[in-house]
């Protein structure tokens, strides 16, 4: 099977082709929030290399969010509008899951967290595949109060993501104290692999769990895009 993986959901763009389990080739850009130009051309050259077309591709595989609205809608429509017109299936995965297992492979808890600007983070605590904390975004001091009621005595956290910077700015400049240990990711790790995407996607089939008709493929942004939330107050 042909699993086509994308990322779109932050600052970072990635892309990756799978044979089955293997690894054929995988692009990762991180120029900002550029995708609506770079997408397209990166999934021609991923496929290229792999010397591939769009109508080989069997599964499609998408991170959903949260994240960026502008960077998930363009991944989303894409995704979707490929595997309808060859017919495929597509899956959607949490970008915060995809997120933690490309930092980590074991069952060590993993705190993946997305800025979401003001001083809030987009996060997801896991334990492998389990996500064991989660929710709106919200202040790191908050998200700190919430993880140490899942780890045991002792327990390291490994933080990683683009909201470790929030998390730093937050010890350094607000004084936050940490009431548990914690390792930070290499800033290399802390970004959204799209062959762990598509990874994720096979499993989820392979387990039964999986929606993949691609109309019914729906982005989970975490929060109200400002627009809705400004329609919301002229409502109250």
């Amino acid at each position: 099977m042909i699993t086509l993986g994308v990322d779109t959901s932050g600052k970072t763009l990635s892309v990756a082709v799978l044979n089955g389990d293997v690894l054929i080739a995988e692009l990762f850009l991180s120029t900002g929030y550029k995708h609506g130009v770079t997408l397209q051309p990166a999934i021609e050259y991923v496929l290229g290399k792999a010397d591939l077309m769009v109508k080989d591709v069997d599964l499609f595989a998408v991170a959903i969010g949260p994240g960026s609205f502008t960077g998930i809608r363009i991944g989303l429509s894409s995704v979707k509008a490929m595997a309808y017109a060859v017919g495929s299936q597509a899956v959607g995965i949490s970008s915060l899951h995809a997120l933690a297992r490309s930092t980590v492979h074991d069952i060590r808890p993993v705190f993946a967290m997305f800025d979401a600007r003001g001083g809030r983070v987009f996060g997801g605590l896991f334990r492998g595949d389990e996500q064991v904390l989660g929710g709106e975004p919200q202040s790191i001091a908050l998200w700190v109060k919430s993880i140490k009621r899942y780890l045991a005595p002792d327990e390291v956290v490994t933080m990683t993501g683009d909201g470790v910077d929030v998390l730093q700015e937050a010890i350094e400049c607000e004084g936050l104290k940490l009431p548990f240990e914690v390792v930070y990711a290499p800033f290399y790790q802390r970004v959204v692999r799209a062959s762990v995407v598509a990874q994720l996607a096979i499993n989820k089939i392979e387990s039964g769990h999986a929606t993949t008709d691609p109309f019914l493929l729906d982005a989970y942004y975490g929060l109200l895009s400002s627009a809705e939330r400004a329609n919301l107050e002229r409502q109250s």
